[in-house]
């Protein structure tokens, strides 16, 4: 089970050879100035995106198809849904809804399919004073509850309204209200008179994510020797609007969006057997068979990171000027670094390139010298420390010493040595650690006298190496084992000092390679 969550790690790290001790990265201050424009533009970017979506800027994705309205379709107006004034061209035209001087007076019904549900509900009169001080009076239908069926469906189960006008009937008028005198209607009947009906309609906003009403005005003629008949079909909308911030979330509304009407005139006579008083204007509601599905979908935050993480990746691109800027100065310090193994003066040579990187001027304590006669050295010279760097050379190079010291040593020599072993339990004893050390019982065993002679031997030997590192402080023994080819970070060399430290090593090794082979046996024999 260890090894299969192990080779399952999707957050391993690749293991590197970091060239600088403390900095594995190279960064300088023009990446980090350019990271600071970069991020900041990109966050600017993403937060102008957030805000503008939380303000609901985005335009959503509507789709919208014609279908019939469901079984008993049910569309609930919260508020006012209509209301019936008359027009007066001017202020001595007789007003028909003066509540002291009632000509006509609304009789509102419901229209169920059974028509011994039908209801008589209360209408109520409104008043509202305009601008120039003259008084409208206006009749206003709220909350109605509409109820539609298809053609097609087995059961009729439909709800609709309808609103009459007649002529004022004291014995049917509520309190609060009074009937004009014949003379007031005599004048009625012969000035022009036109009903306005306003119906309001619904539609969503998609920036404020609800529904606003608008008004839709008809003026219609009235006569009082006809009755006008008018039927309002009342075009349903059904939206499934899906606001999610990142799954759907869908909400459904239905309300009336438009409607159709068609008027007809009736003689008065007739209408009076039907409606049982003569009406000057019926106003008839129903629902359309055909409504409106529209979907709505809002952008979803997934999108809005889409969207901003495209403009954002085409704003770090680019940081690969930066990227190839970094570059150069990790390779100008590494190149560096490894001449100045070989060329200790290497670093006091300022070199000075152009917009293309091609070297301009070479200075050496305050000398210029020609580009053009040192040019193709200078090349040279980055080029083989190029080469250095590699790990391929690395390898050829170790490669190279071993057989130097196979050479120079012998197979035997070189075996003993990589056969020694350094513990740190002498280092640790040095430091004083307070740890009692545990007694152990001495076995006393009888052993052949060359096994004997062997042992002493091992045993001087050990002591021997035990005062010689008895002698060295603990960070003597670290630099002596560890750090002995350790490249010491300030510590410059002139060449003569570095060849001179040279030779008595190499003459040491020379002369233990003769010593080695003397104590060889001639093969010869």
């Amino acid at each position: 089970m260890y090894n299969f969550f192990k080779a399952i790690d999707q957050f391993g790290i690749e293991q590197k050879l970091s060239i600088p001790a403390i900095n594995p990265t190279q960064r300088s201050a023009i990446g980090g100035v350019a990271t600071l424009t970069l991020y900041g533009i990109s966050f600017a970017y993403f937060l102008y995106e957030f805000i503008d979506w939380q303000q609901n800027n985005k335009l959503p994705k509507i789709t919208s198809l014609q279908k019939q309205i469901s079984q008993a379709e049910n569309v609930q107006i919260e508020g006012i849904f209509a209301h019936i004034s008359h027009i007066a061209s001017n202020e001595n035209k007789i007003d028909p809804f003066d509540p002291n001087n009632l000509i006509f007076y609304p009789i509102l019904t419901t229209q169920p399919n059974n028509k011994n549900e039908s209801q008589i509900l209360k209408s109520r009169l409104d008043h509202q004073t305009l601008e120039t001080g003259q008084i409208t009076n206006k009749f206003i239908i709220e909350n109605p509850n509409f109820i539609g069926s298809p053609p097609t469906a087995l059961e009729m189960i439909y709800q609709d309204y309808q609103i009459l006008f007649g002529y004022c009937n004291p014995n049917t008028l509520e309190e609060g209200y009074q009937c004009a005198n014949q003379d007031t209607i005599q004048k009625f009947q012969e000035q022009q008179n036109f009903f306005e009906i306003q119906i309001y309609i619904q539609q969503y906003d998609t920036k404020q994510k609800s529904l606003i009403k608008i008004p839709k005005f008809y003026s219609l003629d009235i006569s009082s020797d006809k009755m006008l008949y008018c039927s309002f079909n009342l075009q349903a909308n059904q939206i499934d609007v899906d606001d999610g911030f990142l799954f759907s979330n869908s909400n459904e509304q239905i309300f009336f969006s438009d409607f159709n009407m068609f008027t007809n005139t009736y003689d008065i006579l007739q209408s009076e057997k039907v409606y049982g008083q003569k009406p000057v204007f019926v106003a008839y509601f129903t629902i359309d068979q055909i409504k409106s599905v529209i979907y709505i979908e809002y952008p979803k935050i997934s999108e809005i990171l889409a969207n901003a993480g495209s403009i954002v990746t085409w704003i770090l691109q680019i940081s690969f000027i930066f990227i190839k800027y970094n570059e150069m100065i990790c390779t100008q310090n590494a190149r560096k670094d490894v001449i100045s193994m070989f060329y200790t003066d290497y670093s006091d040579i300022r070199i000075k390139t152009n917009y293309l990187g091609k070297i301009s001027q070479l200075k050496l304590k305050e000398k210029i010298y020609d580009i053009n006669k040192i040019h193709s050295f200078i090349e040279s010279l980055h080029q083989i420390a190029d080469q250095k760097m590699s790990y391929i050379n690395l390898q050829f190079e170790v490669s190279r010493i071993q057989l130097i010291l196979q050479e120079c040593l012998g197979i035997d020599q070189m075996k003993k040595c990589l056969q020694q072993n350094h513990k740190l339990e002498s280092i640790l004893d040095k430091l004083g650690l307070n740890e009692i050390p545990q007694t152990k019982k001495c076995k006393i065993q009888i052993q052949p006298e060359e096994q004997q002679n062997d042992n002493l031997r091992q045993q001087e030997q050990s002591e021997g190496e035990l005062i010689i590192q008895n002698d060295l402080l603990p960070e003597e023994d670290l630099e002596s084992h560890i750090g002995l080819l350790l490249m010491k970070e300030n510590t410059q060399y002139t060449q003569v000092e570095f060849n001179q430290s040279l030779l008595p090593q190499a003459g040491s090794q020379i002369d233990l390679k003769l010593n080695h082979q003397e104590k060889q046996p001639s093969s010869i024999s």
